[in-house]
């Protein structure tokens, strides 16, 4: 089973509506589901979505793979593959990463929202805590993270609806993949 997971509603609204997912009961989490996927939301920042992910792994450990799908800043739009993550404190991760015609880029986790983007670089708040808390419970190359950039012109601005619709534009594409081919 995949589970998803996001930090903000709004990025998992095109998923939870392209694969028809419905609200489930598990505890305080906010999950959805349907036949092949699971999604959660799990909040903003490195420690509340470990925490949120590591919930979910554990009610439901028929999990095989986990899909981090969300918005980051960088310089250039598009949506990547994330074929590695550093942390706040300087330590590299290196998730799995599946086969396709998606970009892959790097990306730092950071412990704050930031508008200083260097050329290259993705940056977001949550990839380093899902992934670490996500390769102790289902394996290293069972992580995938998938990130478009939402933020590229200074930090602010953005309204859930803006973030809804850059979301839609690759977050419906990039679920149905992984959940066809995972089947």
């Amino acid at each position: 089973m995949v589970l998803f997971c996001t930090a903000l509603f709004a990025e998992a609204a095109p998923i939870i509506a392209k694969l028809n997912m419905k609200p489930a009961a598990a505890g305080r989490l906010r999950l959805y589901e349907c036949e092949s996927a699971r999604l959660t939301v799990t909040g903003t920042g490195s420690v509340r979505a470990a925490c949120a992910l590591t919930e979910a792994l554990c009610a439901y450990p028929d999990t095989d793979v986990v899909v981090n799908a969300g918005c980051c800043g960088g310089t250039d739009a598009g949506l990547y593959r994330i074929g590695k993550i550093t942390d706040a404190s300087g330590h590299d991760h290196y998730p799995g990463i599946d086969s396709g015609r998606i970009p892959i880029a790097s990306l730092m986790t950071l412990e704050a929202p930031s508008d200083d983007y260097r050329e290259g670089m993705l940056y977001d708040m949550e990839a380093a805590g899902i992934y670490q808390a996500a390769r102790r419970l289902v394996g290293t190359y069972s992580v995938l993270i998938y990130k478009y950039v939402t933020d590229s012109d200074g930090f602010g601005g953005l309204s859930a609806d803006d973030v809804r619709a850059v979301a839609a534009k690759y977050s419906g594409r990039m679920a149905m993949h992984r959940c066809l081919t995972l089947r």
